[in-house]
């Protein structure tokens, strides 16, 4: 049964081309092809303040720029 599946990828280096990239790749490949639905979140192309209190974590008060990754990670928890 095909599955939402979020692969979050935490090279601090952007360009890619590290193992973690390819890793990230490999895997988003496979899940893709046995048919499951694939998002991914690369933390080293997200620009967001630190989250300093337990407020800033819920999905109110969360940066603009972090909704799609808390999206994503709760699309693949309910799934």
């Amino acid at each position: 049964m095909p599955g939402q599946l979020t692969i979050v990828q935490g090279h601090p280096d952007p360009a890619g081309n590290h193992l973690c990239h390819a890793l990230a790749d490999a895997y988003a490949d496979g899940a893709l092809s046995a048919g499951h639905e694939v998002s991914r979140i690369e933390i080293a192309r997200i620009n967001f303040a630190l989250l300093r209190t337990q407020q800033e974590f819920e999905r109110g008060l969360l940066p603009e720029t972090l909704v799609p990754a808390h999206d994503a990670l709760v699309a693949a928890l309910i799934y």
